[in-house]
C-alpha cells in the first residue's frame, strides 16, 4: 500500500460517512449530532489528486455547521514541503487539526495520540504490502499528549475503533457467470480473513482463528534492482506537477507547474528503446516485423500440420514468453539505449527547451514547491543541460542501459492490426486509447514507475519496457512449492480457517 488512503477520526458523538463511486473516494461527511466536533482525520489514497478532492469536499462543510475550515483540514503526504510537514506534526498544530488527509508515506514517523477512530481504505492490489502498512497504521496513535490540566498522557491509553473499507464490484454486461461470482467471493473472503488475522496478530499476538496461528505480512517478495531511468524523472515530474496544480493556492506557482508540465510532455513524448543483439546471442525479437512474418508462416500457414516447428533451431527464442495476449521478451542479450528524440524545427526546439530550462530552474529553487516535484525538476534540468544536437532538426537524449534485467512487452497480435489487409497503402497507422495500452502492458511487467515510455504517445504499435525487474512474470514463484498455498484463493482460505476436530485429527 505505497500510497493507501488512511483515515483517523477523533470525535465526540460523531458519525462519519465516506461516499464512494467506481472505487474512488469522492467525498466525506462528518455529522456532529448536536455535540461539539473535535475530529482528526487521516485519509490517503494511491492517487494523490483524490486527496485534494476529498479535502475540498470536507472544507465545503464549513458553511454547514460541521466546524471544518481551511485551518483544521490538512493534507500530509510526500508532496508536502519539509518545512510545512514540520509545522503540521508539531503537537501545538497537530492537536488542533480536525481532519488529516494522509498517504501511508506521509504517515510514516508521525504519531496522533489523541486519535480514537482509525479508518483505512484497503486497496485490492499489492495486498502483501497493504496488510503490512495496516499493521503499522493501527499503532499511529502512540506518543504523548498534554491534557486539559497540562499533564502528559500516553496515547496508548486512548480506546480506539478500527474501521477498514474494502471496495468490491462486479463488471457484467448480462447475467453474471456463477464461476466468476464464486471466484470473486472467495477472493474477497480471503482478503477479509487475512485482514482480520493481521489486525488480531498485531494487537494480541494471535490471529484469532480456531487454530494457533499468527499472520505477519512482510511486504512484497522478490528481487529488484535500484536503477535510475530518464523515464522515471519524466513520469514523476508530470505526476507531481498535476498534483501541485490541483492542490496549490498560489496561482503563479500553479501556472508555472502547468506550463513546465506541458513543455515536458512536448519534448519528452517521443521515447524509444533501441536494442542491438550482442555477439553470439539470439537477436530475434517480436518487435521486428520480419521475424513476426516468419513466425506466422511457420505457425499459421493455411495448409500445414497442426504442430509445426522451424527446420533448424527453435521457432520461438528462449528469451521470448507468451503471457496471455502479451508477448514478454528479456533483452539481456541486447545492447540497449533509452532515447528521447524531439523532431521539429530548430527554432521551435530552442524556444521550448530554453523555456523549460527556465521553468525547471525556478521550480527547483522555490521552497513552496513539494520536494518530489523539485527533485524531478532538478533531474530533468541536468538532462537538458547535458544534451547534444545530433542534427539541425533532431535533438536526442541518450542513456545506456547496462542492466541485464530489461523486459519488453507487446501485444501478441499487434502485427495483424498494424499491417491489416484493409489498410490502404501509405496510410499511417494510428493507435486509439493509447493510455489504456500503456497501462495494460505496464501492469503485465509489474513496472510501477520504471516504465518506458513514460508518456503514452505511440507512433506505431503499443509497447512497454521496464528495467530492474528480475522476474516480472513471477514464474519462479509459481513453480516454487513453498508458495503453493498462496497460488490459489481456496487453498489459502482453507489453510487459514482449518480447525481441529479432535485431539489427534484435523478437518
Amino acid at each position: 500500500m505505497s500510497e493507501e488512503q488512511i483515515a483517523t477520526l477523533r470525535h465526540k458523538n460523531v458519525t462519519h460517512t465516506v461516499q464512494t463511486e467506481r472505487g474512488q473516494v469522492l467525498g466525506g461527511t462528518i455529522v456532529s449530532n448536536g455535540a461539539s466536533v473535535e475530529a482528526q482525520l487521516m485519509f490517503g489514497r494511491v492517487i494523490a489528486t483524490q486527496l485534494e478532492e476529498l479535502e475540498l469536499r470536507m472544507r465545503m462543510a464549513e458553511h454547514q455547521g460541521f466546524g471544518l475550515n481551511l485551518d483544521n483540514v490538512q493534507i500530509l503526504d510526500s508532496s508536502v514541503p519539509g518545512y510545512r510537514r514540520r509545522e503540521l506534526v508539531d503537537p501545538k498544530v497537530r492537536d488542533t487539526v480536525k481532519v488529516f488527509l494522509m498517504t501511508s508515506s506521509g504517515a510514516r514517523g508521525v504519531s496522533f495520540p489523541l486519535t480514537d477512530w482509525i479508518v483505512a481504505s484497503v486497496p485490492r492490489f499489492n495486498v502483501e504490502a497493504a496488510l503490512m502498512e495496516i499493521a503499522q497504521l493501527i499503532y499511529r496513535g502512540r506518543g504523548m499528549y498534554t491534557d486539559e490540566t497540562g499533564a502528559k498522557v500516553s496515547g496508548d491509553r486512548v480506546p480506539r475503533h478500527l474501521v477498514m473499507l474494502v471496495d468490491d464490484y462486479v463488471v457484467s454486461d448480462g447475467e453474471m457467470d456463477k464461476r466468476q461470482w464464486l471466484r470473486q467471493s472467495l477472493d474477497l473472503m480471503t482478503l477479509l480473513v487475512m485482514l482480520r488475522s493481521t489486525i488480531y496478530t498485531r494487537i494480541t499476538g494471535d490471529a484469532g482463528l480456531k487454530q494457533p496461528l499468527a499472520l505477519v505480512p512482510v511486504g512484497a517478495v522478490g528481487t529488484e534492482e535500484l536503477i535510475s531511468l530518464m523515464s522515471q524523472h519524466v513520469a514523476e515530474f508530470v505526476k507531481e506537477a498535476e498534483v501541485f496544480k490541483v492542490s496549490s493556492s498560489d496561482r503563479e506557482l500553479s501556472a508555472l507547474a502547468a506550463c513546465a508540465r506541458a513543455n515536458v510532455e512536448e519534448i519528452f513524448s517521443r521515447a524509444r528503446l533501441n536494442g542491438v543483439a550482442k555477439r553470439d546471442s539470439d537477436g530475434r525479437s517480436v518487435v521486428k516485423a520480419d521475424y513476426v512474418e516468419q513466425l506466422l508462416q511457420v505457425a499459421a500457414t493455411p495448409i500445414g500440420s497442426l504442430l509445426t516447428a522451424a527446420v533448424e533451431g527453435t521457432s520461438i527464442p528462449e528469451h521470448v514468453y507468451f503471457s496471455g495476449p502479451v508477448v514478454v521478451e528479456s533483452w539481456e542479450g541486447f545492447e540497449k539505449q533509452e532515447v528521447f528524440a524531439f523532431e521539429g524545427h530548430e527554432t521551435q526546439l530552442t524556444r521550448a527547451s530554453r523555456a523549460l530550462i527556465g521553468q525547471l530552474y525556478e521550480i527547483d529553487r522555490t521552497r513552496q514547491c513539494p520536494p518530489a516535484m523539485r527533485n524531478a525538476a532538478n533531474s530533468l534540468l541536468r538532462l537538458l543541460q547535458r544534451d547534444q544536437h545530433d542534427a539541425a532538426n533532431e535533438f536526442r537524449t541518450l542513456k545506456e542501459l547496462k542492466s541485464p534485467n530489461t523486459w519488453v512487452a507487446v501485444p501478441a497480435g499487434y502485427y495483424s492490426f498494424v499491417y491489416a489487409e484493409t489498410q490502404q497503402e501509405g496510410e499511417p497507422f494510428y493507435l486509439d486509447d493509447q493510455p489504456l495500452w500503456q497501462e495494460a502492458l505496464g501492469r503485465t511487467l509489474n513496472a510501477g514507475s520504471a516504465i518506458i515510455p513514460p508518456l503514452p504517445r505511440y507512433e506505431s504499435f503499443p509497447w512497454a519496457a521496464t528495467v530492474g525487474q528480475v522476474s516480472p512474470l513471477k514464474m519462479d514463484l509459481v513453480f516454487d512449492d513453498r508458495y503453493f498455498m498462496a497460488s490459489n484463493e481456496l487453498n489459502l482460505l482453507n489453510t487459514l480457517l482449518l480447525a481441529k476436530t479432535s485431539e489427534s485429527g484435523t478437518a
